[in-house]
């Protein structure tokens, strides 16, 4: 993510508001210890603050990627952890799907790295001082409500919602709402 950061930085505007969904929202961290002063909003989208504690499941999961292939993997392994159960939609997991296959396993593969080195984003949380909103679905398993309202609980003046009947996806899940609070948001 340290390096990943000042990448990025350099083909942004001087100022800019920044959302960052799951992978997104991790590295939103990263873009704010680094340029706290460039960013003017922040949303975090079913994301997580927590340093990774699983570090040996990212491995095998890398491992099982490359032995099946990324479409396959997601497919069976991450879509049943991914979307909310009760609101089944094909066309979002084919979504979801058509991705990841997009993307690659290098990709994937990098994004695990990443995702397992991460910092532990907590401590950094008191500093947010732009409007932020914190948002995911109550069924998102991969970031659970819990460390939501505690992203929020830490961040100045955050505001937290969480979606009914929506998963880790919240943005192909609930795009109208998300595309609202974060309109929403810029007014701010």
């Amino acid at each position: 993510m340290t390096t990943l950061a000042p990448r990025i930085l350099e083909h942004l505007p001087p100022r800019f508001a920044l959302a960052g969904f799951s992978f997104g929202g991790i590295l939103a961290f990263e873009l704010w210890r680094q340029a706290p002063q460039r960013i003017t909003h922040l949303a975090l989208i079913d994301t997580n603050a927590r340093p990774d504690l699983q570090a040996d499941m990212r491995a095998e999961q890398r491992q099982a990627a490359r032995r099946m292939g990324i479409g396959p993997y997601v497919r069976q392994q991450l879509l049943p952890g991914y979307l909310c159960h009760e609101m089944k939609n094909p066309d979002i997991e084919e979504t979801i799907v058509a991705m990841a296959q997009r993307s690659g396993i290098n990709v994937f593969d990098r994004q695990m790295l990443a995702v397992q080195h991460r910092q532990d984003s907590r401590d950094d949380l008191h500093a947010i001082t732009v409007p932020t909103l914190v948002t995911a679905g109550l069924e998102d398993q991969l970031c659970p409500p819990a460390l939501q309202w505690e992203m929020a609980d830490r961040i100045p003046d955050a505001r937290c919602e969480l979606l009914p009947q929506c998963g880790h996806f919240s943005p192909l899940e609930k795009p109208e709402r998300i595309n609202k609070l974060l309109a929403e948001l810029l007014t701010h």
